[in-house]
């Protein structure tokens, strides 16, 4: 009886285990920072171990940009920027996905 009990508490401990391994192996997924340059199609610039630090290292290098092109600014969001350039507008815009998502490819039907 008593060895009853203990495989059930064996057993229970295990599949906590697993689960819990399970849960944190997906939470410690990386991410990319994808870039788009004057709309064409994404490309990817840099890995991350999260999300915060992807999306930190975007605001960033936006700020970098207005900082140092201020009369150039045309326009600017959270994850994007426009500038005015003698060859028109440069629009650059950034987004910060799990590394199991490509926004290269369509979606599904």
């Amino acid at each position: 009886m008593i060895a009853a009990i203990y495989t059930n508490l064996i057993g229970a401990l295990s599949l906590t285990l697993i689960l819990t391994l399970a849960t944190s192996v997906f939470a410690e997924c990386a991410w990319i920072q994808w870039e788009q340059v004057n709309f064409k199609p994404w490309s990817p610039k840099e890995a991350f171990p999260d999300g915060f630090s992807c999306k930190s290292t975007v605001r960033e290098q936006i700020a970098w940009y207005r900082m140092n092109n201020p009369k150039r600014v045309e326009s600017h969001g959270p994850e994007s920027i426009t500038l005015s350039t003698d060859q028109g507008p440069f629009s650059l815009t950034y987004r910060c996905l799990p590394d199991t998502v490509d926004p290269r490819w369509p979606k599904g039907k």
